[in-house]
């Protein structure tokens, strides 16, 4: 369960009043019949999908769930839908109607290197239908030692209305740490998703995320943060992103990571697909801007407290207007388990 209210800090702030009141809401509450017969479970109920960096899914979904284990092999069918039963005790708000089918398979080799592959569809069931298949491989592992790499290959298909959806993008990086001193870490990354360079051929090749997406993970810190920028944060639609990092953990319980991105268009365009900003591009160039985002992580503090501190600034490039301003956030999050 999760109970929570929002203040508006300054008088006139977007979306002020609008979650005025408490929300108690229901995050979780399943039953999992587990060691069936032939390594079979099942899990039914509200329950939580997340994958390793969340570029699929980090949601509580209202669920039927069949997952099959056996040695370094796992098998994992469902159907499910984002508030099939209201999630706020106090108040119902919207739900949408889109079903989700996934089937998602993994392996485990050894140095634990994990290979994965997914097939998912979400069945809008409003007036619009759309209906997009998002299939794909993953790769995460550690090949040699203090090396950490991850790998996202992606490929959006279906329907999106009387459009045709064909795009794809790719996410790869690593992480090497020295295990001497402060453990200092460097992290590279790369992310692409493709754009539309024809928006009327009734074909869309806008590569696209699954709309579950969370986009958050770590670069071996005590913390998670917005692996895409803490700022702009933006689905990986018709964009190339660069990553670099620099970190250091003194110790299991403290890290601090300085990240820069640097953000293109595949195809120049007015529209940023999913970004936390509300600056629209002009569509005269590619260049986006560049972000950098600090972040401090503390974990396990007695046992019982986790907390991470963020500090970002994004710098509008050549996509956006002339005299455009740039945008930044401080963010303090604290978590205390009893």
């Amino acid at each position: 369960m999760a109970l929570s209210r929002e203040f508006a800090l300054a008088a006139g702030v977007d979306g002020a009043g609008e979650n005025d009141g408490i929300a108690l809401e229901v995050k979780e509450a399943f039953v999992w019949v587990r060691q069936l017969p032939g390594g079979l479970s099942i899990q039914i109920g509200r329950q939580r999908f997340e994958d390793e960096r969340q570029w699929l899914y980090d949601e509580e979904l209202d669920a039927v769930r069949l997952r099959y284990g056996r040695g370094a092999l796992a098998l994992e069918l469902s159907a499910s839908r984002n508030g099939l039963v209201r999630k706020d005790v106090f108040r119902d708000v919207e739900r949408d109607r889109i079903n989700n089918y996934v089937l998602h398979a993994s392996y485990r080799f050894p140095r634990e290197i994990e290979l994965e592959g997914y097939a998912i569809v979400r069945d809008d069931r409003d007036a619009d239908r759309r209906r997009p298949v998002f299939l794909g491989l993953a790769s995460r592992g550690e090949p040699v030692e203090d090396l950490d790499y991850w790998l996202q290959l992606g490929y959006a298909g279906g329907r999106d209305g009387p459009n045709r959806i064909r795009g794809w993008g790719v996410d790869l990086g690593a992480t090497y740490e020295l295990q001497v001193g402060p453990r200092p870490a460097l992290t590279l990354g790369f992310a692409f998703g493709s754009g539309d360079r024809d928006p009327d051929d009734g074909t869309d090749r806008n590569f696209r995320q699954t709309g579950l997406q969370e986009n958050e993970g770590d670069f071996g810190g005590a913390a998670d943060f917005k692996h895409y920028g803490e700022v702009l944060d933006p689905e990986l639609s018709n964009l190339v992103i660069f990553t670099a990092g620099i970190g250091i953990r003194p110790s299991d319980k403290f890290s601090l990571d300085l990240v820069y991105h640097y953000y293109l268009q595949h195809r120049a365009s007015t529209v940023l697909r999913g970004a936390a900003i509300d600056a629209e591009p002009s569509g005269l160039s590619r260049r986006l801007g560049s972000e950098v985002n600090l972040i401090v992580g503390l974990e396990d503090l007695w046992n019982r407290v986790d907390a991470r501190a963020v500090l970002g600034c994004f710098m509008p490039g050549a996509a956006f207007p002339g005299g455009s301003d740039g945008a930044w956030v401080v963010g303090v999050e604290v978590q205390f388990r009893f």
